[in-house]
């Protein structure tokens, strides 16, 4: 996909020699059941042009080539778990969406493995 609806920074890493890095798009790694494109596109919005990539080492690859590019505003989601340990350098400025939420109760635990895997790049130009 062109990805010519995007507004996140997702094209420019595409159109990089780092492109291999990134497995695909949200978008291109799902099919929608016909009729149901609005209601995915809906649920999904944002989520649609995030870049999937494998591992925390991926991560920090991407996050210094957007801060040398001044890409920003990217959606980047991790397909391997990761490691309670691994803490990210506040000047790479990128924050896991875990970081803006907080579970209301314990029967939504595992939402926080899912918003643990989400990490977001809004600004990378004064890092």
């Amino acid at each position: 996909s062109k990805l010519e609806w995007s507004q996140s920074g997702v094209s420019d890493i595409l159109a990089s020699n780092l492109k291999s890095v990134v497995k695909g798009v949200v978008a291109d790694a799902i099919t929608v059941a016909p009729g149901h494109e609005t209601t995915v596109e809906k649920s999904l919005s944002h989520l649609l042009d995030a870049a999937i990539i494998k591992n925390v080492d991926n991560l920090n690859t991407l996050a210094s080539y957007m801060k040398q590019k001044k890409i920003t505003k990217t959606v980047f989601i991790l397909l391997e778990e990761i490691p309670h340990s691994t803490e990210f350098s506040h000047s790479s400025q990128l924050r896991c969406l875990k970081d803006f939420v907080s579970i209301t109760d314990e029967i939504y635990t595992e939402l926080e493995h899912y918003f643990s895997s989400i990490f977001i790049a809004q600004t990378l130009e004064s890092a």
